[in-house]
């Protein structure tokens, strides 16, 4: 402390040597501040007071510019470096071209950025009917969620384009329950499915379906829209967006705008006395789709959320169901951003700039990670609750991290900073930014990779990584798949499937595999039939992305090949042939590559693009 006091003091005396732009020619300058890192731009701006007032904000905006996103709204005491910190850390987040769920799949094609979908339902769409059960292609079967442009059909087994996506470029996906939410380049968000609850965001209004996109369903006391193609989500329902800067500052004391920056924020109508959400102005980075609930990510560190709101995974405080997007606004109180999201089937993980992990929703099973609950606790958590890693001074030192960071540019880490996370039905992942996997919630059939089948409240780190740097994590409904920095992919939990991937068959008596076990990858790459691929270890893991639906996984590799494996039930593998039926293929033990639908000239609705890899990462030394 006293070396910076010093410092600075030489800085500012009127007898201190010449400033760095005195020294330094113009060229180097502005190499320095196109190519050096927000920490080494930190430190030459304490060196030099005219490069921090002239040449760093002129240049915090341009690395915004080409990054793609906007400069969000300053908090409180914060620097313009701290803001773009967190700006590059968005950009570093890896996307998700694959997703699946319970029947469905949906995952852009490397290629061309296409995108894809397969699967079907669980349930006919007409139960009465014996004779729909003998079709060759299974009964009929409600697949709006498909995005093909029909609400009724057949399942699909081989990945088919979704229709109404000309000229839309889609880089992430995320699948749901019945629904599909698709993200495009620009910050649009895309929703197809079955509406029930409010999942696809479209409002509670069915009275702008149109006969080529909407269907309109009766469920309960409300209607829903169904929507059998993608359609943009339309923000502003019942919204606010053109509000003066007084008014803004006065609803929203935790935030210092920059000028001429719009922001709706919270305001309660004298009128109507009921509380309106703001509309979304900023580009959204992130969708989230969980079972009857749905999510995204604005790129000023925001969340909205929206659907099925009993179990309180929507964090809005309230145990109500939400058809529009609506910000969290107790995270947007405490100054939290987040770089990343997760929606289980009823319950929602959030992980802000800062590596501090929050979560919402049900409790049940310890998934929330928030430790046992008292007698008379209640058995849902409505607003998001920071989860606690390591021992009580490892927490105190979290704390006195994230309330003195944003004063400056503060890169000294406690012990655990988390920087992905991954919910699904009854348990949860978390990796840090060292790489370390933590995982708690229900550990029966092993899912949790600890060793055992015991069940965990608290986040414990998975030791059997030990000597790994994870890099991204997917969590399944009995299991759960790990990419490692090094480009391996390995899996743990319920094999019955197959969706471990690691070669599991009945005969090995084995029902859950407690420690991860690499996944077993083709040493070529090639589509043939299952009976004869040889699988073994790769000498030289190459996997770029991992995904986990319900008892399934897929796997993408850095040449760009998409390989499925386990229940199939739904064709949801996308394997399903030409002339072969649905029940050919049950279960799948063997990583298989999928087979993509050849597009006529001029149908394509993406760009070439080369498929996303994993960042590299910059791992912090665990104490």
């Amino acid at each position: 402390m006293r070396t910076r006091t010093r410092a600075r003091q030489a800085r500012d005396s009127p007898h201190a040597p010449h400033d760095l732009l005195d020294i330094l020619p113009p060229e180097l300058i502005g190499f320095l501040l196109r190519t050096c890192t927000v920490k080494e731009l930190s430190s030459l701006a304490a060196c030099s007071r005219a490069l921090a007032e002239t040449h760093v904000p002129s240049a915090v905006q341009e690395r915004c510019a080409l990054l793609g996103y906007a400069l969000p709204p300053l908090l409180v005491g914060e620097s313009l470096l701290h803001a773009l910190r967190f700006i590059e850390m968005v950009a570093k987040r890896p996307r998700c071209t694959m997703a699946g769920d319970t029947c469905h799949t949906v995952c852009i094609r490397p290629e061309d950025g296409v995108t894809h979908s397969f699967g079907g339902h669980e349930r006919p769409a007409d139960p009465d009917d014996p004779d729909d059960d003998d079709d060759i292609n299974g009964p009929s079967v409600r697949v709006s969620h498909l995005g093909h442009g029909h609400a009724l059909g057949h399942r699909v087994g081989i990945p088919t384009p979704m229709a109404g996506l000309h000229a839309v470029h889609i880089c992430e996906v995320a699948a749901g329950y019945e629904h599909s939410l698709l993200l495009s380049r620009d910050g649009h968000v895309y929703s197809c499915g079955i509406g029930e609850f409010g999942r696809l965001g479209h409002g509670w209004d069915a009275t702008s379906a149109s006969e080529d996109t909407g269907h309109v369903r009766r469920h309960g006391r409300s209607e829903c829209l169904e929507r059998s193609q993608p359609c943009r989500i339309q923000w502003g329902f019942g919204h606010t967006a053109g509000q003066t800067v007084s008014t803004r500052q006065a609803h929203a004391k935790h935030w210092r705008h920059l000028p001429g920056h719009l922001y709706a924020c919270w305001r309660q109508s004298r009128v109507t006395s009921k509380a309106h959400a703001p509309a979304i102005l900023e580009a959204v980075v992130q969708v989230a789709a969980g079972g009857f609930q749905s999510g995204c990510l604005t790129s000023d560190g925001r969340v909205w959320t929206w659907g099925w709101g009993d179990s309180g995974s929507l964090g809005h405080g309230i145990k109500e169901h939400l058809a529009s997007p609506t910000v969290i606004a107790s995270l947007v109180d405490h100054g939290q951003r987040i770089i990343q999201m997760s929606a289980g089937s009823a319950h929602s993980l959030y992980v802000s700039e800062e590596g501090a992990l929050f979560a919402t929703g049900d409790r049940s099973a310890g998934k929330l990670g928030l430790g046992s609950m008292d007698a008379d606790a209640p058995p849902e958590q409505l607003t998001p609750a920071r989860v606690r890693f390591g021992s009580a001074r490892t927490r105190i030192r979290c704390m006195q991290v994230l309330t003195t960071a944003r004063s400056g540019v503060r890169f000294g880490s406690a012990r655990t900073r988390i920087r992905q996370a991954s919910a699904w039905h009854q348990h949860s992942l978390a990796v840090s930014t060292s790489g370390v996997l933590y995982s708690f919630g229900n550990g029966d059939k092993g899912r949790l990779g600890h060793g055992d089948q015991l069940s965990q409240h608290r986040p414990k780190k998975v030791r059997a990584l030990a000597g790994k740097t994870v890099a991204y994590a997917a969590a399944g409904e009995l299991h759960s798949v790990v990419l490692t920095c090094d480009g391996e992919a390995l899996a743990f939990g319920d094999p019955i499937y197959g969706q471990l991937g690691n070669g599991w068959t009945a005969a090995t008596g084995i029902d859950a595999y407690e420690r991860p076990t690499p996944v077993l990858l083709p040493r070529s790459v090639g589509r043939g039939s299952l009976g004869t691929l040889r699988l073994r270890p790769i000498r030289r893991p190459n996997v770029a992305e991992v995904a986990c639906g319900d008892h399934h996984t897929l796997v993408r590799l850095t040449s760009g090949e998409v390989f499925t494996f386990g229940l199939n039930a739904y064709c949801q593998l996308g394997l399903t042939s030409a002339g072969e039926t649905f029940k050919d293929a049950f279960f799948v033990l063997k990583p298989s590559q999928i087979a993509w639908t050849a597009l006529p000239p001029g149908d394509a609705h993406g760009n070439a693009s080369p498929a996303p890899t994993i960042h590299e990462l910059e791992t912090e030394q665990e104490e």
